[in-house]
């Protein structure tokens, strides 16, 4: 994971954390990485583009890189990583080798978008997934709705849980529309939930009442100070 690229090699990121959060105590459970472009674009798969493979696996590199410090200067609170990917990255660029810098010190959660695993997994991406939860890390569909029931066991068996997307959980949220959210704590239990885009107390409310035991969104943003370093 050493690949550069000339369009990030010289830019500055700045990488901020989103806190996930379990309803009951507050607590912290993890911290997703999210990284800006020096002039604040979000580095997203839009801005990088599903084409290049280079400058999506120089961000994930460096995104884990980040982590790493500050896991090294405060190791209680920085303890869980979540951050995103996507899988073809896994099919020939990245391996379990490249994550035992890392595994050893903090937990890591990695999440693919859903679109990104509809149509099926790589058998590469498959084995290298296997292989890194035997070494503890999860992996999560992320940006999840209503599709994820119609995605095929075999496929759901890849992997430990779903962040529910935040405009899906809106709509659901402006409809009182719980079926779904209710649904998915009971199949995927309530540690392997995450639902984004909870953003005051009418919105914690709502998925506590269905089931929901951690989120991450604006609600907890506010309250707690960033980490942001530029490198």
């Amino acid at each position: 994971m050493t690949e550069k690229t000339d369009s990030l090699r010289f830019e500055y990121i700045k990488h901020t954390l989103e806190p996930i959060v379990a309803f009951d105590a507050g607590e912290i459970l993890s911290f997703e990485v999210v990284s800006f472009s020096e002039n604040r674009t979000l580095l997203d798969k839009e801005y990088l583009s599903d084409t290049n493979c280079a400058n999506q696996l120089l961000l994930f590199t460096r995104q884990l890189e980040f982590f790493q410090k500050i896991n090294q200067h405060d190791n209680g609170l920085y303890h869980s990583l979540f951050i995103n990917a996507e899988p073809y990255l896994f099919n020939n660029k990245i391996s379990w080798e490249d994550f035992i810098p890392f595994i050893f010190h903090f937990r890591i959660n990695i999440g693919f978008d859903m679109q990104s695993v509809v149509s099926g997994l790589p058998e590469p991406v498959s084995r290298v997934m296997a292989q890194l939860r035997e070494c503890g890390v999860k992996f999560w569909i992320k940006d999840v709705d209503e599709a994820v029931q119609r995605l095929p066991a075999e496929l759901l068996a890849l992997f430990d849980g779903i962040k529910i997307g935040k405009q899906f959980f809106w709509q659901c949220f402006n409809r009182r529309d719980s079926a779904f959210i209710r649904c998915a704590s009971a199949v995927w239990g309530d540690k392997y939930v995450i639902v984004e885009g909870v953003e005051n107390k009418h919105h914690l409310s709502f998925v506590r009442a269905q089931g929901i035991a951690q989120g991450q969104g604006f609600h907890w943003r506010a309250k707690l100070a960033r980490q942001a370093i530029w490198h």
